[in-house]
């Protein structure tokens, strides 16, 4: 079976803490599974083992030099409403928290913003690419910006957002039926 193929009920029971949320707020692929369809460090693995549609998206290089000069008012203006769109989807009392939290964060980073500033932005198209990743890389990108609460917060709602996949192999195998058998 070649990696991009699909996964077979086996190795989709085997999944990992990194698929969490998936796929909206799970970790990036794990090139074990994508290279070889297994990995060794199995649920303890912090990167994702379900199937990705498309590709992680990554900024390019003239995108991080931009964030990397960017100050944490800056980086937080050009990167939370992309996180809140993605929160949006998410209906739960957690993401709605952790939206909070955030432009909390926001409020107090002021952030310096300029016609230069604008027209350097759109010149990398930054946004294309901030729309494309998914919450949990958003969140990555502010690592170092934001207080260490949001990512608690982040842990928390990827837990709420685990699905079982032994529970969706065993619908798939028996229809969501369940078999008594009384001795």
């Amino acid at each position: 079976m070649s990696a991009s193929g699909p996964l077979s009920g086996l190795q989709r029971i085997v999944t990992s803490e990194g698929s969490f949320g998936h796929p909206e707020i799970c970790r990036p692929p794990c090139v074990q599974i994508v290279k070889n369809g297994t990995c060794r460090l199995g649920f303890a693995c912090g990167f994702c083992h379900m199937p990705h549609e498309k590709k992680m998206m990554r900024l390019d290089k003239s995108q991080r030099l931009i964030l990397k000069h960017a100050d944490a008012g800056q980086r937080l203006d050009m990167i939370l409403p992309h996180i809140i769109k993605k929160f949006e989807k998410i209906s739960d009392p957690e993401a709605t928290k952790l939206v909070v939290l955030l432009q909390q964060q926001c409020s107090q980073a002021t952030a310096e913003v300029s016609g230069a500033w604008l027209k350097k932005l759109r010149q990398v198209q930054i946004h294309r690419s901030l729309e494309r990743m998914n919450a949990s890389a958003l969140l990555d990108l502010l690592s170092g910006y934001v207080q260490e609460d949001i990512f608690h917060a982040l842990h928390k709602l990827r837990q709420n957002h685990f699905i079982s996949p032994c529970q969706e192999t065993f619908d798939s195998f028996f229809d969501g039926r369940i078999t008594v058998f009384s001795l």
